[in-house]
C-alpha cells in the first residue's frame, strides 16, 4: 500500500510539474520513438513497418513499458481499421529477445480509429532493459494484412495519434544514485516507475523502399570436381528468388584483371542452371525475402563441374515481382588448384634412418609413390599411414604421411621420391606429379 501511495504522489507531482507548477524547470527529451522502414507489399499481401526506441538523455538507462497509438491510412486517405489483421513479426525485436521475453509482454490490436501497441514490463527494475546513451533498438515490427474478401488497398502511411501527451506513454525505471532524473521529479526510490511520457519525441521516417543489395557471392572448389556456392544479401526489394547459372569463360585473359570485369561476360555463356528458386528442390533455400531491410545469409548451393582445366564463372540472378526477367546481380570466377598434389614435404631431411613425407591431394586419385637413387634406378614403392603401399592405390582427397625407411644396403646420398596421381572416373585433368629430394646420411 505504501508503494502505491508513493507512486500516486510521484505521479501527482509530475502532473503538476507538467501543468506549470514547476514552470522554471527544463523538460528534456529522454527518448525518441520513431516509425521507420514502412514497406508495401505490392503483391497485395501486407504492409509492414518498424518501431525504434532511442535513448537521448543520460537521466535514465532502464526502459520499462510503453503504450503507443498510431493512425494508419491508405492512398485514398481514410481507412477501415476493421478490414485488416495485425500482428507482431516474430524474431524482429532487438529489445524483447532472449531472457527479456520473460519480462516484456507486447500486445498489438486494431481499435475503431487507431492501432494500439501496449508493452508491459518487469515489476523490478533490475529486470528492465538497459539502454546505452544514444542507443537505438528496434522494439517491434508490425505487419498489417487485408482480411479475406477485403478489396481495399493496403496502408501506405503511418502516423502517431494526436495529442501525443494523451495517447502516448513511455515509462522508465529509476535507479537511486545511478540515474539523474530532471528536477521536476522531486522524489524517487528503488524500483519506482517514473512515467515521463511527455518528454518523449515521436517521429516518422520517410518511407524509403529497400534496395536489392548482394552482400557476397563466392564459388569455392572443395575437391573431386565439387563446388560450393555461397551468397547473402544486405537488403532486398521485391525479390521473389534467386537463380544461379554456370558458364565457361570464353577468354579468361580478358576478364582476370578485376572481379568487377567478370560482370561484362555476356549472359549467353551461362548455359548451365545450378539452382533456381522455381525448382521445388530449391524453393525453401533460394526463395527471396521479397522486401527486407536486413537481408539474409542463404544456404550454400552445391555444384559439380566436369573438368579443372578451364575457368568457370558463375552468375547470380534474381526475379522481381511482376516480371519474369532475370536481373544480373553478381558474377564470380571459380578458382581451382593448379595441381592435384598440392604439398609433398619430408621431415627430417637429411635423415639417417627414416623420413616421413607429408603430402596432400586435392581430389580422389590413384596414387603411386616411388623412390629412385642417384643413378635413376627404382629402389622401392613407399607406403603411407592410411592407404598402405602406394602403387596406383585409390587415395581419397586429404592429407597423409608416406614413410621412407632407409634400406639396409642403401648407401648414403640423394634419393628422389616421385608421387604420380592418376584421375579417377574422368580423364579431363592431366596426370599430376610431385618430386621430393631427400638425402640419406650414414653415421
Amino acid at each position: 500500500m505504501k508503494n502505491i501511495i508513493r507512486l500516486l504522489i510521484i505521479f501527482a507531482i509530475i502532473m503538476l510539474a507538467k501543468a506549470g507548477m514547476y514552470a522554471q524547470a527544463t523538460v528534456d527529451t529522454l527518448m525518441n520513438v520513431s516509425i521507420e522502414n514502412l514497406r508495401i507489399d505490392t503483391a497485395g499481401h501486407y504492409s509492414e513497418f518498424d518501431i525504434y526506441l532511442t535513448r537521448t538523455n543520460p537521466a535514465w538507462h532502464l526502459w520499462e513499458n510503453a503504450t503507443l497509438q498510431m493512425a494508419i491510412a491508405n492512398a485514398a486517405g481514410g481507412i477501415d481499421y476493421s478490414a485488416y489483421n495485425v500482428q507482431l513479426v516474430d524474431g524482429a525485436s532487438e529489445i524483447i529477445t532472449g531472457e527479456n521475453t520473460a519480462y516484456y509482454k507486447p500486445e498489438i490490436k486494431l481499435m475503431d480509429d487507431r492501432l494500439m501497441l501496449i508493452v508491459t514490463g518487469p515489476d523490478e527494475y533490475y529486470f528492465a532493459k538497459a539502454f546505452q546513451l544514444a542507443e537505438k533498438l528496434r522494439l517491434c515490427r508490425i505487419r498489417l494484412a487485408a482480411k479475406s474478401g477485403n478489396n481495399g488497398s493496403l496502408p501506405t502511411a503511418v502516423s502517431w495519434k494526436a495529442p501525443s501527451n494523451y495517447y502516448q506513454a513511455i515509462a522508465y525505471k529509476y535507479v537511486e544514485n545511478v540515474d539523474g532524473l530532471p528536477e521536476y521529479v522531486v522524489e524517487a526510490r528503488d524500483e519506482d516507475q517514473i512515467d515521463v511520457g511527455w518528454t518523449t519525441s515521436f517521429s516518422v521516417a520517410p518511407t524509403i523502399p529497400p534496395v536489392m543489395s548482394v552482400d557476397y557471392f563466392t564459388a569455392t572448389y572443395v575437391g573431386n570436381l565439387s563446388v560450393i556456392l555461397r551468397y547473402g544479401t544486405s537488403s532486398e526489394y521485391l525479390n521473389k528468388g534467386f537463380i544461379i547459372r554456370r558458364g565457361i569463360n570464353p577468354d579468361y585473359r580478358i576478364y582476370n584483371d578485376t572481379v568487377q570485369s567478370y560482370n561484362d561476360i555476356p549472359d549467353e555463356i551461362f548455359t548451365v542452371t545450378v539452382g533456381d528458386y522455381r525448382d521445388p528442390h530449391f524453393a525453401n533455400t533460394m526463395t527471396g525475402l521479397y522486401n527486407s531491410y536486413t537481408g539474409k545469409h542463404y544456404d550454400p548451393v552445391p555444384d559439380k563441374i566436369t573438368t579443372r582445366e578451364v575457368e568457370y564463372v558463375y552468375r547470380l540472378y534474381n526475379q522481381t515481382e511482376g516480371s519474369d526477367e532475370l536481373h544480373k546481380l553478381a558474377t564470380v570466377p571459380l578458382i581451382t588448384p593448379n595441381q592435384v598434389i598440392v604439398l609433398a614435404s619430408p621431415v627430417p631431411n637429411p635423415f639417417s634412418e627414416r623420413t616421413s613425407i607429408r603430402y596432400i591431394v586435392d581430389d580422389d586419385v590413384y596414387l603411386t609413390c616411388e623412390v629412385f637413387d642417384e643413378l635413376g634406378r627404382k629402389v622401392k614403392n613407399l607406403a603411407d599411414d592410411v592407404n598402405g603401399l602406394l602403387d596406383r592405390t585409390y587415395v581419397k582427397k586429404g592429407e597423409y604421411y608416406a614413410q621412407f625407411p632407409a634400406p639396409e644396403l642403401a648407401t648414403q646420398g640423394l634419393y628422389e621420391v616421385r608421387f604420380i596421381a592418376y584421375p579417377i572416373n574422368y580423364g579431363t585433368f592431366k596426370i599430376a606429379e610431385a618430386f621430393v629430394k631427400t638425402q640419406l646420411v650414414r653415421d
